[in-house]
């Protein structure tokens, strides 16, 4: 399995576009976990398209470079245009250079993986007006039906449905 550290010598981003139809709900998922090897403890990473950004944090207390405790996160967005630009982008913010070279503090980043991209479904409308329409349209039919069979002359000639 390979991942991508959002931080290396600094925060840092990845970007890709995309196609996309004007005014289609799309949902991006992906893999959210850190990269164990230093501060800070909680990574922060914005994701964002065509407007729309959400923050998301790690917390990696208790995770480790073998059991990063990976979390499937989601975020949606609504296309503005014919294309979309989809980006991460790393929210550690520096604090100095250490000795190895990186940013303090910023050597050790959130951790992404396998990002998917698929178009939201189109929302169905709620179940209870559907019902109670075709129960409404079934009691109209069979009631025609019963005046239609039952235009007798007086009670002998009406039958119950």
């Amino acid at each position: 399995m390979y991942s991508i550290d959002m931080d290396g010598l600094s925060a840092g981003a990845v970007a890709q576009t995309f196609n996309t139809e004007n005014g289609q709900t799309y949902t991006v998922t992906f893999w959210l976990a850190a990269n164990t090897g230093g501060p800070p403890t909680i990574k922060s990473l914005k994701v964002g398209a065509d407007g729309t950004t959400q923050n998301y944090t790690f917390n990696d207390t208790g995770d480790s470079n073998a059991n990063m405790g990976w979390v499937l996160e989601t975020f949606n967005f609504t296309a503005n245009s014919i294309s979309s630009t989809l980006t991460f982008t790393s929210l550690d913010t520096p604090t100095g250079t250490t000795a190895m070279g990186c940013i303090s503090q910023v050597c050790f980043g959130p951790v992404i993986d396998n990002v998917s991209l698929s178009v939201s479904a189109v929302p169905q409308p709620a179940a209870l007006p559907i019902v109670l329409i075709a129960g409404l349209g079934l009691v109209l039919f069979r009631g025609v039906r019963w005046l239609n069979a039952n235009k007798g002359d007086g009670p002998s000639a009406r039958s119950v449905l």
